[in-house]
């Protein structure tokens, strides 16, 4: 039992996590419950991203890795959520219905990865971790935050930690040391499965942020395309691709943030741009491109 409500508990803690972080930046406010379910994939992303972040920050000030104090940071996070609420209590109202050829192209193509992505869940986990790297750089940092629950102080310090790369940043290994907590038990085999759930959140996501901007035959088709093209890559259980990931969603919620000047587009791609600075350390030079590219393009007037 506790292999199952453990891990349902914690992912849903980080989706209340990033429900209060969208809270908190606006996006949510008078929103009806449709646009509720459509910000699920970035809130997903947001809150594993606040909530790593928060619990990498204690493990620095010497606070041990508990999934009690994990509750207690995804409670603070997701307050705003309760915050908004009772202040706004959301429309039942119908979402929109499909008109037109390319909006059911684009339920067609999503539908057809939902499928993907749900027969896929139960099998992710029976792959074996067989990447040098994925055990030396990644899982091996989360292995000791399994068992000890403390930063780990000994990769830093000469043999036989020399080439793990402890410069690498955390936020790959705390998330999947959380997954591991809360399953009860250190499976080398479970690691796949977080990372399939960023795989689902990247397309509900992405084509959320994508739909505000193009067209459905257009952002649909790049978007499960992308997707599908991942799955060997971030079946590795490397940082790249779910670094990849977070830099297309940074990237689009820059642009949006260009396109429309609203202050939740810019705090949305502040957190998605920290999330990659804390993912691998080629995400903070991706970070900085994004940033770099975005400065002179928003000393401008906002569009009409």
């Amino acid at each position: 039992m506790r292999q199952l409500a453990g891990p349902l508990a914690l992912h849903a803690g980080f989706f209340s996590a990033g429900y209060g972080l969208l809270a908190t930046f606006g996006v949510l406010r008078d929103a009806t419950l449709a646009r509720w379910a459509a910000v699920g994939g970035l809130a997903y992303v947001c809150g594993v991203i606040g909530v790593v972040s928060v619990t990498i920050v204690l493990l620095v000030a010497g606070v041990p890795l508990t999934m009690e104090g994990t509750g207690v940071v995804i409670a603070m996070l997701a307050a705003p959520l309760v915050v908004v609420l009772l202040r706004a209590r959301p429309a039942l109202r119908p979402p929109p219905r499909p008109s037109g050829a390319e909006a059911w192209i684009a339920v067609s193509l999503v539908g057809a990865f939902a499928l993907v992505f749900l027969f896929g869940l139960p099998s992710v986990g029976l792959r074996p971790l067989d990447g040098f790297d994925a055990w030396n750089l990644w899982a091996r940092k989360a292995n000791l935050l399994f068992w000890d629950g403390e930063l780990p102080s000994a990769l830093f310090r000469g043999e036989p930690y020399a080439r793990v790369h402890s410069d690498y940043p955390y936020l790959l290994p705390t998330y999947e040391a959380l997954h591991l907590r809360s399953l009860g038990r250190f499976d080398p085999r479970a690691f796949h499965l977080p990372l399939w759930l960023l795989l689902g959140a990247f397309v509900w996501a992405a084509g959320l942020l994508a739909s505000r901007v193009t067209r459905p035959a257009v952002w649909a088709p790049l978007v499960t395309g992308a997707a599908i093209l991942s799955i060997p890559g971030l079946l590795t259980a490397y940082a790249d691709v779910p670094l990849a990931y977070l830099l297309a969603l940074a990237a689009l919620s820059a642009g949006l943030w260009i396109e429309r000047r609203m202050p939740a587009d810019l705090a949305v791609a502040a957190t998605l741009l920290a999330g990659c600075a804390a993912m691998k350390n080629e995400g903070l030079v991706g970070a900085a491109v994004i940033v770099v590219g975005c400065w002179g393009a928003g000393d401008g007037p906002p569009p009409p």
